[in-house]
C-alpha cells in the first residue's frame, strides 16, 4: 500500500507542478458575492440573463455629492471626475445621455412623444405656433439640439422625456450631483479591489473636506470590498491561531521534531495541491475557500497524530492502521463532498479544495510516515482526561446502557420533531455589513433609486415584435389599476420598429412641398435651400429603422436589457420604486413570455429547497455509511457505530434550538462534517483497539485540533463561516464524548463476553 501511495503522491506532485506552471502569479483571489447566490431559475438561459445582470450591477458604482451650496457641488464634481479619470480599473459609466443622443440622432424622424403625436393631428398653424413659443421662450436654450437640426423640437422632446425616465430624481429639495462609474473585471480580485477601494475612500475624504460637501457611495463593490477585508482578518486569525495551537500540542505530546516535519509536510502538500486543483478548474481562488481552507489544518494534522500514536502497536502489521486511516479518509471526503450538493458556487469550490487537500495530506502521511519513527507515546495527562468520562463504566451492563442511550436519542429526535424550530433561509444573513455602509446605501436609495432593487421582469421572444407585444400586453393590464406605467422597458427608450415607421409617416405632411416646415422657415426668413436640405434629409431617412440590438451596440452599454441567446431574445423590464410588485407579478403570470424575478424572495425559496434537500441527503448519507459498515465488518450490529455522530448531530441541534440560534442551510451542511468526524473517531476505536489509552489520546488530540480550526470559525465575522463554526464546535465536542463513551461500552461488552 505504501508503494502505491508513493506513486500517487508523486503523481499528485507532478500535477501540482504542471498546474503551477500554467498559473500566472500572483493568482487571483476572487471576492465575487455572486458565488454565494443559488440559481434562481430552472431555465438555463433565463438564469444566464440573471447572472449577467447581477455581474453588471456588481461592477457599477454611484457617487452622490450633496451640499446646500450648488457651487460647491459643481466644483467637487469637477475635481472628483478629474481624479477618478486617472485611477486604474475604473471609468465613467457607459450609460451616458450623450451616447444615447448620438445613437438616436440618425433615426430622429422615427421618434415622437405621445404629446407630439397628438400635436401632429392639429393643422399647420397650430404646429407652427407651438414651435414659435418654444423658439422665443426660455425652453429654446434648454434644447439639446440646435433649431436647424430639430426645427419642430420633436427629437428634443423625446430626449427630454427619455432622460427623465432614466435619471429621474426623487428629491428635488436636496441639491446633489451624480457620478456613475464602472469598474472592470480585474477589480474583482482581492488585491486590486482593496487598492481601488482605498483609493476611492481617500479621494472621497480629501474632496469632501476641501469643498465642504458630503459624498455618498453606493454599489455592491463596496460591500464586497468590506466583506473581503473582514474575510482577510478571519484568514489571518484562523490560520495563525490554528498553526500555533497545533504546533504547541504536537510539541508537548510527541516531544520530537519528526512529527512536526511530517505534519508540516502534509499540510503544505495538501494546501498546495488543493490550490492547484482549484486554479486548474476555476482559474481563481474564492476568498471564502481560503477561510475554510485555513480551518483544514486541524483535519489534516489528524492523520499524523493517529499514525504516530499507533505506529508502535501496528509495527508488525500496518494493515489495521492503514485500513482505519483509509476509512477515516473516506468518511471525511464524504462529509466535505456533501458541500458540493449545494448549488452555491462558493460551497462547491470549498468542497473541491477541501477534498483535494485532505486526500493529498493523507497520501503524504501514508507514503512518508515510515521514514519517521519516534518512541512510544505515553502522556499521563492526556490519558487521564478520557478516563474521567468512562471510569464509572467498568462494572456497567453495556447492553442496558446502549438501550437507554438509544431511548434518549429517540426522545431527543421526537422533541426536535414536534418543537418549533427557528429556521432562517434569509439570504441577507450571508453578509454582515457595517452600519456606516448600510446608512450610505439607504441615503443613496432615497435620493436616486427610482427602480425596485432586485425586482424585475424578463420578456422572452423569437422576434423583436414578440418582445414589444409582451411589453404592450403587460402595460395594457397594468393601466387598469395604475394612473401611470409602473414599469420601465426598452419601449420607454426606443419605439418598436412598427411604431418607428408610423412615427416617420406621421411627419410626412410636415416636410411636403408646402408643408409646415416651408411655412415655418418662410416666416422666419430662412433661405429656401435650407428647406430643401431638410426635406431631403427626411426623405433619405425612409425605411431606416433603429433596432434594439443596434441601439445598445451603438451606446456601448453593458447593461443586459436586450440579449439574444440561441436565436431567442430576452429583455429586462424594470419595476419603478413604490409600485405594487405583487400586482405586476400577477399580471405577468397571465403572459407566458414574461418571468417575474424577485431576487430576495427567489433566493430564499432556493435556499429553503436546498436545505430540505440537504436534510434528506443527510439521511441517505447515514444509510450509505451504515451499509458500508455492515459490508466491511460483515456484521449487522456494526451499524450501531452510527450512534456516535447521530448523538452529536441531535444534541447540537437541540442546543442550537434551545439557545434560539437559527437553523440554516449551512447548519445542515455542517452536520455532514459532524457525520464524517464522528465516524473517524469510531473507526479508530473499532479498528485499532477498543478504548485503549493511545486510541483515546489520539482521539482527544484530534478533537482539540478540530476545535482549534473549526471552533475558530464560530468567531468569524462572516455569517456563513460562523454558522459552520458554531455547529462544528458543538458537534466535534459531543462526537469526542460519545466516541469515548461508545468505545468503553464496546470494551466492557467484549470483556463480559470473554
Amino acid at each position: 500500500m505504501i508503494n502505491a501511495t508513493r506513486i500517487l503522491l508523486i503523481t499528485g506532485f507532478f500535477f501540482t507542478v504542471l498546474a503551477a506552471s500554467n498559473v500566472q502569479l500572483p493568482f487571483t483571489i476572487d471576492t465575487n458575492l455572486k458565488d454565494l447566490t443559488p440559481a434562481l431559475n430552472d431555465d438555463p438561459n433565463t438564469q444566464r440573463i440573471i447572472d449577467q445582470l447581477s455581474s453588471n450591477i456588481e461592477k457599477r458604482i454611484t457617487l452622490i455629492i450633496k451640499s446646500k451650496d450648488r457651487n460647491s457641488i459643481y466644483e467637487a464634481e469637477q475635481e472628483l471626475q478629474q481624479v477618478i479619470a486617472k485611477i486604474p480599473h475604473i471609468k465613467a459609466s457607459s450609460l451616458e445621455q450623450k451616447n444615447i443622443i448620438s445613437a438616436l440622432e440618425t433615426f430622429k424622424f422615427n421618434l415622437l412623444t405621445e404629446s407630439d403625436k397628438l400635436l401632429l393631428k392639429e393643422d399647420n398653424n397650430k404646429i407652427i405656433e407651438t414651435v414659435e413659443k418654444k423658439l422665443y421662450g426660455l425652453e429654446s436654450g434648454m434644447s439639446p439640439m440646435d433649431f436647424t437640426e430639430d426645427p419642430f423640437y420633436f427629437y428634443s422632446n423625446f430626449l427630454f422625456e427619455t432622460a427623465e425616465k432614466i435619471t429621474a430624481e426623487k428629491n428635488n429639495n436636496q441639491p446633489f450631483s451624480l457620478i456613475r462609474l464602472e469598474i472592470d473585471n480585474n477589480a474583482i480580485s482581492l488585491e486590486t479591489q482593496s487598492k481601488l477601494n482605498l483609493k476611492i475612500e481617500s479621494t472621497i475624504l480629501k474632496i469632501s473636506k476641501k469643498h465642504n460637501v458630503d459624498i455618498l457611495k453606493s454599489g455592491v463593490f463596496f460591500f464586497a470590498a468590506e466583506a473581503a477585508k473582514e474575510a482577510k482578518k478571519d484568514i489571518q486569525l484562523i490560520s495563525t491561531l490554528s498553526s500555533i495551537g497545533v504546533l504547541f500540542l504536537l510539541i508537548i505530546t510527541f516531544r520530537s521534531v519528526k512529527p512536526l516535519l511530517l505534519t508540516l509536510t502534509s499540510i503544505c502538500l495538501g494546501v498546495i495541491f488543493a490550490t492547484a486543483v482549484n486554479l486548474s478548474i476555476y482559474g481563481s481562488i474564492h476568498i471564502l475557500t481560503i477561510v475554510f481552507g485555513a480551518s483544514l489544518i486541524g483535519i489534516v494534522v489528524d492523520y499524523s497524530i493517529h499514525y504516530f500514536y499507533h505506529q508502535k502497536k501496528c509495527a508488525e502489521d500496518n494493515k489495521k492502521l492503514h485500513n482505519a486511516m483509509l476509512l477515516s479518509l473516506i468518511t471525511s471526503v464524504v462529509g466535505y463532498s456533501a458541500l458540493s450538493l449545494s448549488s452555491l458556487p462558493a460551497l462547491e469550490k470549498i468542497a473541491i479544495f477541501s477534498c483535494a487537500g485532505i486526500i493529498m495530506a493523507w497520501l503524504s502521511v501514508i507514503a512518508l510516515a515510515s521514514l519517521f519513527t519516534i518512541k512510544p507515546i505515553h502522556n499521563t495527562v492526556l490519558d487521564a482526561i478520557p478516563r474521567l468520562f468512562v471510569c464509572r463504566l467498568s462494572k456497567s451492563k453495556p447492553n442496558t446502557i446502549f438501550f437507554y442511550w438509544l431511548l434518549s436519542i429517540i426522545a431527543m429526535a421526537g422533541y426536535l420533531f414536534i418543537s418549533k424550530h427557528i429556521i432562517s433561509d434569509d439570504p441577507r444573513l450571508f453578509f454582515n455589513p457595517s452600519n456606516n455602509l448600510l446608512m450610505q446605501e439607504q441615503q443613496a436609495n432615497q435620493l436616486i433609486d427610482i427602480f425596485e432593487p432586485g425586482q424585475y421582469l424578463i420578456a422572452k421572444g423569437a422576434t423583436t415584435t414578440d418582445i414589444y407585444n409582451s411589453i404592450n400586453n403587460l402595460n395594457t393590464l397594468l393601466e387598469k389599476n395604475n394612473s401611470e406605467n409602473p414599469t420601465f422597458s426598452i419601449a420607454n427608450i426606443l419605439p418598436s420598429p412598427q411604431e418607428q415607421a408610423e412615427n416617420y409617416q406621421l411627419q410626412e405632411i410636415l416636410y411636403s412641398e408646402n408643408g409646415a416646415l416651408s411655412q415655418l422657415y418662410n416666416r422666419l426668413g430662412i433661405a429656401k435651400e435650407y428647406i430643401n436640405d431638410k426635406q431631403q434629409e427626411y426623405k433619405k431617412s425612409k425605411d431606416r429603422i433603429l433596432y434594439p440590438e443596434l441601439f445598445f451596440k451603438q451606446i456601448n452599454n453593458t447593461i443586459p436589457l436586450w440579449i439574444t441567446i440561441d436565436n431567442t431574445i430576452y429583455s429586462i423590464i424594470l419595476i419603478k420604486k413604490g409600485a405594487n410588485s405583487e400586482s405586476i407579478a400577477i399580471a405577468a403570470k397571465t403572459i407566458p413570455e414574461l418571468t417575474y424575478i424577485n431576487t430576495l424572495r427567489d433566493t430564499a425559496k432556493a435556499l429553503t429547497k436546498q436545505r430540505i434537500s440537504a436534510s434528506k441527503l443527510l439521511l441517505i448519507a447515514y444509510f450509505l455509511v451504515a451499509i458500508l459498515l455492515v459490508t466491511y465488518y460483515r456484521k449487522l450490529h456494526a451499524a450501531k457505530a452510527l450512534i456516535v455522530p447521530i448523538t452529536a448531530s441531535l444534541t447540537t441541534l437541540f442546543i442550537l434550538n434551545s439557545t434560539g440560534t437559527p437553523i440554516t442551510l449551512f447548519t445542515v451542511m455542517a452536520l455532514f462534517l459532524i457525520l464524517g468526524l464522528g465516524m473517524d473517531y469510531v473507526i479508530f476505536i473499532t479498528e485499532i483497539n477498543q478504548a485503549s489509552g493511545p486510541t483515546q489520546q489520539s482521539i482527544l488530540l484530534s478533537t482539540v485540533t478540530s476545535l482549534l480550526s473549526f471552533g475558530l470559525l464560530a468567531f468569524s465575522s462572516i455569517p456563513i463561516a460562523h454558522s459552520f463554526g458554531i455547529t462544528l464546535l458543538l458537534g466535534s465536542s459531543i462526537n469526542f464524548l460519545a466516541a469515548i463513551f461508545y468505545g468503553s461500552l464496546q470494551n466492557n461488552l467484549l470483556r463480559n463476553k470473554g
